[in-house]
Order: C-alpha cells, then structure tokens, then sequence
C-alpha cells in the first residue's frame, strides 16, 4: 500500500514540475504509434503542449480509479473476516487509499487555488516553437511589416522628450503618432538605463548627443508591429538606443575615452567601444544613415 501512496505522490510531483515548463505550440505536432485515450486527436496526433497535460489527467485518473478499487477491496475484507488484525489490515488499507485519493484531487485543486495559469500548460520558449530555426537574417529594408496593430495610435513622449531635453540630449525627429509610422523617432518610457548612459555620455564629452532611434519598435529588428513578435530592444523600457553619427566631437570622444571592444554582442560591426556601461557599435545598415547602435 505504502507504494500505492508513493504513486500517487509522484503524480502530484509530476504536475507541479510541468506547470512550471514554458510551453509549446499546439502544431508542434507528431504522430504516435497509437492513439492514446484523450490524448490524441482523431488522426493520432498531437502537440507535445496537449500531449503532457493530458498524460498527467489521464495518470491522476487512473491513481483515482485505483484509490476507489482499494477502497472496495478494503471493505470487502474488512467485511469478510472476523480476525482482529485481519480487519485492522483492512482499515489501513481504506485509510491508505482514502489519502492517495486526496492527494490526486489535490494536485490539481492546489494550483488552481494558487493560481489557474498554473495548470495552463504551455511548453514554447519566448514564443518560438521547438526546434523551430532561429531567424539570424539582418533586416535592410525600412518597409514595415503590418499586422493587427498597425495603425494603433502610440503614445505621446512628451514627458520622456522632456526629461531628455533637460538634460541637452537632442532628438532628430517628432514622435510618431501611430504604430508603423515612419520618419519618426519615439523616446516614450525609454528606459533607464539607457537614459542614464546617456547623461553619462553627455556629461563626459560636452558634446552635442543626438538620438535618432529610440523606442518605435516597429522601425527596427523584423520590423514587425507587433511587439510581442519583435523581439528588438528597441521599445519601451528597452536598453538601446541609436544616436547620430554626424557628430564628430562625441565620435572622437567615444574613440579616444572608451574601451576597444571585440565579439558580436549588442549588433554588427567591427568599430566597437565599451564606455560606462554602454557598448557603443557603429552599424552600418543598407538603406539607413550610419550611427552608433548603443546596448546598456
């Protein structure tokens, strides 16, 4: 009995360890050899997000079915014998799969009360599908790519363009008004990190510090309006930033007073420098006037 208990256990162990997997996406599909009950779908396929949650119900189903067999089992005999200990044995028999019951329908009862996302089984990685390629093309081209969210209006930057003229750090263009918006440049909720370099910069050199990418997301990265699609650090609360190259007092001032850098952090391009907390990249992009693409 007492493996009975350690069953239902590792069920209830199982299922608190795959809520807390990231999930994948239901056409990550395979086909089985045999269907299996509520776990396949009518072709005997099914993505591995639906595959394990249902394995673990089925698993809690079964050590439920069998708690409610050894409970019978454990009346039948506690019924059918007069010997004391015979019916001390089945006692503990009832007792024993009364508990393993509880600790199926808890496993779930649990994290639900905790929380329902819990048992929301979902197994991607950041949104990419498993063994799904990883797209490493450079976009060269300003044509965006629309979605749903195009056309969304984007939030007035007034108070961060504000912050940041305070500080004499220069913008090169207006706000954009909606998503996919082009010859703009957005600084709404640029993060902190990235306004905090910036003062350093500004500070260090004296030198006119012109931002000319900021937060409109949709203008870099895949290009993609969707935000949640683009995975750019060029959105709000992001860590980079683009500042003009056309200002050769703060150009000399990054080659003389920062750190040569190698490697391929941060983006393309082989002048590099690191200068408090910044990682200062010229990059150089078809289609887009060179500047130094900043990560904090």
């Amino acid at each position: 009995m007492k493996s009975f208990i350690k069953f239902i256990s590792l069920v209830f162990i199982t299922l608190l360890f795959v809520t807390h997997i990231t999930p994948i996406h239901a056409d990550d599909s395979y086909q089985m050899l045999a269907p299996l009950p509520v776990v396949s779908n009518a072709t005997g396929s099914a993505g591995l997000g639906t595959y394990i949650p249902n394995v673990v119900k089925l698993a809690i189903g079964i050590a439920g079915a069998l708690a409610v067999i050894r409970i019978i089992m454990g009346g039948i005999k506690y019924m059918s014998t007069d010997a004391f200990d015979g019916k001390s044995d089945a006692k503990e028999t009832i007792n024993n799969a009364i508990i393993g019951l509880l600790l199926a329908m808890s496993a779930y009862i649990i994290l639900y009360t905790v929380n329902p996302k819990l048992v929301t089984f979902d197994f991607s990685v950041a949104g990419l599908r498993v063994g799904a390629p990883i797209d490493t093309t450079v976009v060269t081209s300003t044509t965006v790519v629309t979605g749903p969210s195009a056309g969304v209006a984007w939030p007035s930057d007034s108070t961060d363009r504000t912050n940041l003229t305070n500080l004499h750090i220069t913008i090169n263009n207006f706000n954009c008004a909606k998503v996919g918006d082009v010859g703009c440049t957005s600084v709404e909720s640029m993060g902190q990190s990235v306004i905090n370099g910036l003062e350093k910069l500004k500070k260090g050199c004296g030198c006119v510090v012109e931002i000319t990418g900021g937060t409109e997301y949709w203008l870099h990265g895949n290009r993609s309006t969707e935000i949640d699609l683009n995975k750019t650090q060029h959105k709000p609360g992001g860590t980079v930033v683009d500042l003009s190259l056309s200002n050769e007092p703060m150009n000399i001032f990054i080659r003389t007073h920062g750190t040569p850098a190698k490697g391929t952090d941060c983006t393309t391009g082989t002048e590099r420098y690191n200068f408090q907390g910044g990682l200062y990249v010229n990059e150089q992009i078809d289609n887009n006037s060179p500047h130094w693409h900043v990560c904090f």
